[in-house]
């Protein structure tokens, strides 16, 4: 009976032992490697440094990320990568992050972001759209839009007093 208990308990700790990897410990994993590779893309992207100092450190971020991008839905960590590969001069693959973490979230930095990494790529009306999105969202944001500013803050503003237009002749 008792060498009955322990191939039960065996089992059930066989069985269960993948689920609390997968479920607690890799997510614990990827928490804190995205803390650091925060921490680091944060730095590199605020100092200057040589291009060989920024691919080199970009590219060992991405490679720390790459276990946990697999079938990703934390926004956080795909944007962490996709600022990543805009260190790396990479916007096609900056864009893709950006379009994956779209899926579950819009945030304004989202839709800032993605512009930017599309006016890199030079895909400038999608670029447009979507700084101009994020300008709708929070009008304060078109002052950090590097390029295409101009057109992004002239849209925003047009929006603004088409809203502004549309209270005053709406009935009270």
């Amino acid at each position: 009976m008792k060498a009955l208990k322990v191939l039960g308990i065996i089992a059930i700790w066989s069985a269960t032992a993948p689920l609390i990897v997968l479920l607690c410990i890799r997510p614990l994993q990827c928490n804190n490697i995205d803390y650091v590779v925060l921490q680091r893309t944060t730095t590199l992207a605020r100092m200057s440094r040589s291009p060989i100092t920024v691919s080199r450190v970009a590219r060992a971020n991405l490679d720390r990320l790459a276990p946990c991008l697999t079938h990703c839905t934390d926004v956080n960590r795909l944007m962490i990568a996709a600022a990543n590969e805009r260190l790396l001069h990479q916007p096609v693959a900056a864009i893709a992050y950006y379009e994956q973490a779209m899926q579950y979230d819009r945030r304004p930095e989202l839709y800032l972001n993605l512009g930017a990494a599309q006016a890199e790529a030079g895909r400038n009306p999608e670029a447009i759209a979507n700084m101009v999105t994020a300008g709708i969202f929070n009008p304060e944001m078109t002052a950090s839009v590097e390029y295409l500013h101009d057109d992004v803050k002239r849209l925003v503003d047009e929006y603004q007093l088409h809203i502004v237009d549309l209270r005053k002749k709406a009935p009270p």
